[in-house]
């Protein structure tokens, strides 16, 4: 009976370690790096690029906060790329 808790508790404790990480690094960092990247390429201007938003964790929360900024940004450009044509058109006719 010792002998078969003792095996027990050894493989529960050399199987927790692997399985913790794999939770973590499934979980937590493969999100944020993949959030890191896609900003990073958001900041250099490649706005074309979507953001998973599909978490409701405080990650997910994160990510359509810069979704937002990101269609925002998206608008902003284009509204001004209108007004410059509009006055180029203006100043061309002048």
């Amino acid at each position: 009976m010792v002998k078969i808790l003792f095996f027990v508790t050894l493989a529960v404790i050399i199987l927790i370690p692997p399985v913790a990480l794999f939770l973590i690094t499934r979980l937590l960092i493969n999100p944020v790096v993949k959030l890191t990247q896609i900003t990073s390429k958001i900041a250099w201007g490649d706005l074309d690029r979507r953001i998973d938003t599909t978490g409701s964790d405080e990650l997910g929360t994160l990510a359509k906060s810069f979704a937002q900024m990101q269609d925002s940004i998206k608008e902003r450009i284009s509204a001004l790329e209108t007004a410059e044509e509009k006055y180029r058109n203006l100043f061309e006719f002048a």
